[in-house]
C-alpha cells in the first residue's frame, strides 16, 4: 500500500506558559485553561519547564464526516533567530480518533537558563514530519530573572486616566451612557533605557463594578512622536461603559505577570477633567467594589474643584496609607488587650488616614490604664525582643511620673525611636499604643500619630521638602511623628537629592529644646535603616541603642497563629484538613520568603484575596446554605502554594 504524503494534519493554536511546581500550570494537568495565547513573553528562572498547549485538527474530518483518524508524528523545534541556534527538537505524536474533528494536547519541555541567550528571538515552530510542512509557528521572548533589565520595577507609572472616543482631553472621572467608547491609558516613565523591540509586554486588568474582569495585553508605545527623546510611554487599552461598568472601577497595569500601579476611576460620576499622579495611584491588595468605592471617594474628597488642583498639589494631605494597611492594623490592634478603653483603638472610619483621632479620656485610674499597655502588647503575636524593650522602657516611663507625683526630681527619658523590621509586624500599631502609654504618663499631651512618608515629604516642587516637614512636625506635635520606609530619606549617591533637606530639617527639629512634646519614629527595613543611622552622627545622637526596636519576621507558627486569630475573630471555623493545608501553605511561604515577605499582612491577603474567595464559589452553587456552610472552610478552599523556590521576585496581581 502506497504511503500518503498529504498532511492531513493542522495545528489550529499555539500557546505556551511557563511552569514549574509552584505554578497553576506546574501543579495542575493539563491546565488548558491556565494558557493564553496572547502571551509571548515570560521571566525564566534556573530550571523551568516550556509548557506547550496546540490544538490540532484533522483536515479530512473537516471535509468528510467518515473520513479515517490521524496518527502523525510532528516534530517542534525552538529555534533563536539571532543566532541560528536550535534549542529544542522534540518529536510528538498526534492522534485523532476517527469519530473526533480536533484534539487539545500539551506537553512539557524542561529547560534550562544557563542554556538560553536572553539577547535572542526564539521562535516555536511545529512541522509535519512526513511531509516537512510547517504547521504553526510563534515567537518568544525570554527574560533572564536574575536580571535587572528589563523588569517591573524599571517602570514608573507617572499617571493614569480616561478618555472617552470622541474626546482628546483626559479624565479622572466622566459620566457616561451605556454607549460611551473609552479608551485607558497609564503614562509611564523608565529608569534604564533599551530597545524598543525588547519591551517587556505589559497586561491592563480591568476590575468592573459587577465583579467581572477585563484583561487585554497592549504594547507600551511614545507617548507622541515628541516624546520619543523624553522618555515618555503609554499603555492603553479600549472598553466599552457597558452596564456591567457603571460605577467605580478598578485598573491595574501589569509587567510580565507583575502589578506595577493601578487606578480607581469612575464613569458614573460628574466629569472630572485630568489626570491621576502617581502620589494617587495604588496596588489594592484586594479586589472588591467596596475598596474600589472607599478608596475613589477619598481621592475625591481631596479635589479642589476649581482649575482642578487637588489638596495633595498645595497642602501635602493626600495621603498614602492604603485601606489593607490600615484593615491590618485593625486586625493586629485587635489582638490586643479587651480592657482598653475603645477609645484607644484606631479609627480606621477617620476621613483623615494619617492621624489617629486624640484619645478622650474616660476618667479610668491612671495606674489602670498604664497597667493595661503592656498586657494589651503582650497578647500581639510574636515579638518577643519588642515586648521585652517596652516593658523596661513603660516602667521608666511609670517611674518617672511616679515620681513627679511625690515632688522628686526627674529626667526625661530618651523619647525618640527606630522601628526595624519587615513590612506587616505591627510596627505601626505598637507605635499607636505607644502614643497612647505616653499620653497618659503625661510624657506627650496628646498621644496621637501623624503617618508621613518619602513621597509626602518631599514635593513635586524642588525645596518645598523643608515646609512639607515643618508641616507634618506641626501635625504630629504632642503625638507622634510616625515616618515610614525612612531610609528613602537618605540617597548617598545622589547629592542633589531633595530629601536631606527633610532630614536636615528633622535634625534641626530634634535639636530644639524648647520643643518637646513630640516623638520620631523612623521606621522601616533593619539593614537599610542602620546603614543610615551609622551614617548620620546626628541621629546617632538622638537615638540611642535602647530605642532602636527590632521586629522580627513572624515564624512559622506564628503566622499559623495570625490565621487563626483573624479567621476566629470574623466568625470562621476550619475542617481539621484545611487547617492543615493552612499550615503548609504557610510553611511553604514562609520557606521562599524574601525581604518583601509580607509577614501579617501576607496572611490577611492570603484569607481574603484566595482562601475566603475560593469558599463564596463553592458555597453559593449549594443547593441548601445554612449558617455552617457559611461559615466552615474546608480542605478544597486552600490554593496550593504558587512559591517558586528558585525565584526571589515576588509576585504581585490577580489572575481572573
Amino acid at each position: 500500500m502506497k504511503k500518503s504524503y498529504t498532511c492531513p494534519l493542522d495545528v489550529v493554536s499555539l500557546k505556551v506558559a511557563i511552569s514549574d511546581p509552584s505554578t497553576e500550570v506546574g501543579v495542575e494537568f493539563p491546565a488548558f485553561e491556565a494558557f493564553d495565547s496572547r502571551r509571548d513573553q515570560s521571566i525564566v528562572f534556573d530550571n523551568f519547564s516550556l509548557s506547550i498547549s496546540l490544538l490540532a485538527a484533522n483536515i479530512r474530518q473537516l471535509e468528510n464526516d467518515n473520513a479515517a483518524g490521524v496518527h502523525r508524528p510532528i516534530a517542534i523545534t525552538i529555534v533563536d533567530k539571532v543566532s541560528d541556534q536550535l534549542l529544542v527538537f522534540e518529536k510528538l505524536w498526534v492522534t485523532i480518533p476517527k469519530d473526533d474533528v480536533s484534539k487539545q494536547m500539551r506537553i512539557d519541555i524542561p529547560l534550562c537558563a544557563d542554556r538560553i541567550d536572553f539577547n535572542g528571538l526564539f521562535v516555536i515552530c511545529l512541522h509535519d514530519i512526513f511531509t516537512d510542512k510547517l504547521l504553526i509557528e510563534k515567537e518568544v521572548v525570554f527574560f533572564d530573572e536574575r536580571d535587572q533589565n528589563p523588569i517591573a520595577k524599571d517602570w514608573i507609572v507617572e499617571g493614569a486616566s480616561i478618555s472617552p472616543h470622541f474626546s482628546e482631553k483626559k479624565f479622572r472621572s466622566y459620566k457616561a451612557d451605556e454607549s460611551t467608547h473609552f479608551k485607558l491609558c497609564f503614562d509611564l516613565a523608565r529608569l534604564n533605557e533599551y530597545h524598543t523591540s525588547d519591551f517587556p509586554e505589559m497586561e491592563i486588568r480591568l476590575f468592573f463594578p459587577d465583579g467581572s474582569v477585563k484583561r487585554d495585553f497592549c504594547t507600551v508605545r511614545f507617548d507622541s512622536f515628541d516624546d520619543c527623546d523624553a522618555g515618555k510611554y503609554r499603555a492603553e487599552i479600549c472598553f466599552n461603559a457597558f452596564k456591567k461598568a457603571m460605577g467605580v472601577c478598578y485598573a491595574e497595569l501589569l509587567c510580565l505577570e507583575e502589578a506595577i500601579n493601578g487606578f480607581v476611576f469612575s464613569i458614573d460620576d460628574n466629569a472630572t477633567e485630568g489626570v491621576w499622579t502617581r502620589n494617587e495611584l495604588q496596588i489594592m491588595d484586594y479586589y472588591d467594589v467596596d475598596s474600589y468605592t472607599k478608596r475613589y471617594e477619598k481621592l475625591k474628597e481631596n479635589i479642589i474643584e476649581n482649575n482642578g488642583y487637588r489638596k495633595d498639589d498645595s497642602d501635602g494631605l493626600l495621603f498614602s496609607d492604603s485601606d489593607f494597611d490600615r484593615a491590618l492594623d485593625d486586625f493586629i490592634s485587635s489582638q490586643l488587650s479587651e480592657e482598653s478603653e475603645d477609645s484607644e483603638k484606631t479609627d480606621d472610619d477617620s476621613d483623615n488616614e494619617d492621624v489617629t483621632p486624640e484619645p478622650d479620656s474616660e476618667g479610668v485610674s491612671d495606674s489602670k490604664e498604664e497597667e493595661s499597655f503592656m498586657s494589651a502588647i503582650s497578647k500581639l503575636t510574636g515579638l518577643k525582643s519588642v515586648k521585652e524593650k517596652l516593658c523596661s522602657y513603660e516602667k521608666l516611663v511609670r517611674f518617672n511620673k511616679m515620681r513627679e507625683e511625690a515632688g522628686l526630681a526627674t529626667y526625661r527619658a530618651p523619647l525618640h525611636a527606630m522601628f526595624l523590621g519587615s513590612p506587616g509586624t505591627g510596627k505601626t500599631t505598637v507605635a499607636r499604643r505607644m502614643g497612647v502609654m505616653l499620653r497618659k504618663a503625661g510624657v506627650l499631651s496628646k498621644g496621637h500619630i501623624v503617618v508621613r512618608e518619602r513621597a509626602t515629604l518631599v514635593g513635586k516642587v524642588y525645596g518645598s521638602e523643608e515646609e512639607k516637614t515643618l508641616e507634618a512636625i506641626e501635625e504630629a506635635k504632642g503625638g507622634i511623628l510616625f515616618i515610614d520606609e525612612a531610609y528613602q530619606l537618605y540617597q548617598p549617591n545622589d547629592p542633589r537629592d531633595p530629601s536631606r533637606m527633610v532630614i536636615e530639617t528633622l535634625m534641626t527639629a530634634l535639636a530644639d529644646e524648647s520643643n518637646r512634646d513630640w516623638m520620631l519614629i523612623l521606621a522601616g527595613y533593619k539593614d537599610e535603616m542602620l546603614r543610615m543611622f551609622e551614617m548620620n552622627p546626628g541621629l546617632k545622637s538622638r537615638i540611642p541603642e535602647s530605642n532602636i526596636y527590632i521586629f522580627d519576621d513572624f515564624s512559622e507558627v506564628e503566622l499559623m497563629e495570625i490565621a487563626e486569630n483573624y479567621l476566629h475573630n470574623n466568625q470562621y471555623t476550619m475542617t481539621t484538613d484545611a487547617q492543615d493545608a493552612i499550615r503548609s501553605r504557610l510553611s511553604s511561604d514562609y520557606a521562599c520568603r524574601d525581604k518583601t515577605f509580607g509577614n501579617a499582612r501576607h496572611v490577611i491577603n492570603l484569607i481574603q484575596t484566595e482562601i475566603l474567595p475560593s469558599m463564596a464559589s463553592r458555597v453559593v452553587d449549594q443547593d441548601n446554605i445554612d449558617v455552617e456552610s457559611l461559615s466552615l472552610i474546608k480542605l478544597c478552599d486552600i490554593p496550593v502554594s504558587r512559591n517558586r523556590t528558585q525565584s526571589s521576585r515576588p509576585r504581585i496581581g490577580y489572575c481572573a
